[in-house]
């Protein structure tokens, strides 16, 4: 007699941020920024992702990476807009955490208004930096 296959299961799908250790925590914005390298003149761009509800602001190295290269806690941070001629690129900001900048740069004036726009209200102070 015949004996009946086993089906064969699809390999679970790979974990997403959404269902990653943070939980399905829905992702309030995202887009590519620019980071300055700590200690160094050098600026990378990374996925920065923030998570309001939970008042943190990750990123990573790509998009297709699960483990974020940081994690930023809003609640003990301030954020800065800085002035053109700070770095010498337009556009950027500045989010201070235990005394140490991070400094993140976008492509266009409205998409540094929108990330200051929704940090803002999460973080402990903001200001302007001229």
């Amino acid at each position: 007699p015949s004996v009946p296959r086993a089906s064969v299961a699809a390999p679970p799908p790979k974990p997403s941020r959404a269902s990653s250790s943070r939980g399905s925590t829905k992702v309030d914005k995202s887009s590519i920024l620019v980071k300055k390298q700590r200690n160094t003149k050098k600026w990378k761009p990374y996925l920065v992702t923030l998570w309001a509800e939970k008042r943190r602001l990750y990123y990573f190295e790509n998009q297709a990476a699960i483990k974020p290269k940081g994690i930023i806690d809003l609640a003990s941070s301030q954020v800065y807009a800085l002035d053109d001629s700070y770095y010498g690129r337009p556009n950027c900001f500045a989010l201070g955490v235990f005394g140490a900048d991070v400094i993140f740069c976008c492509d266009a004036e409205q998409d540094q208004q929108e990330w200051l726009a929704s940090l803002q209200p999460l973080v402990q102070s903001s200001s302007i930096a001229a």
